[in-house]
């Protein structure tokens, strides 16, 4: 019984890795297409976002927009920091 609980804890991890890592992958395509979309195609934010939502799902479109945010929070402290 003992045994079986530790390889139910081993694949437990052993997924947990495998999911964080696609996860991690999928964040990366989204961003990647996120920044073509603005700099290459020259899409609008919220242009740009909906086509995130479109191909990429929630999971990009939540993670672009942190993207957007954490752009606009930098240019508020340089901002006041002119």
């Amino acid at each position: 019984m003992m045994v079986e609980k530790f390889v139910t804890i081993v694949e437990m991890k052993k997924r947990s890795s495998v999911m964080a890592k696609l996860q991690n992958s999928e964040l990366i395509d989204a961003e990647q297409h996120f920044w073509d979309l603005l700099n290459d195609y020259g899409m609008t934010n919220d242009q740009a976002l909906n086509v995130i939502k479109e191909k990429h799902g929630s999971i990009g479109y939540d993670h672009a927009l942190s993207l957007i945010n954490e752009q606009d929070d930098e240019e508020q402290k340089y901002q006041k920091g002119a």
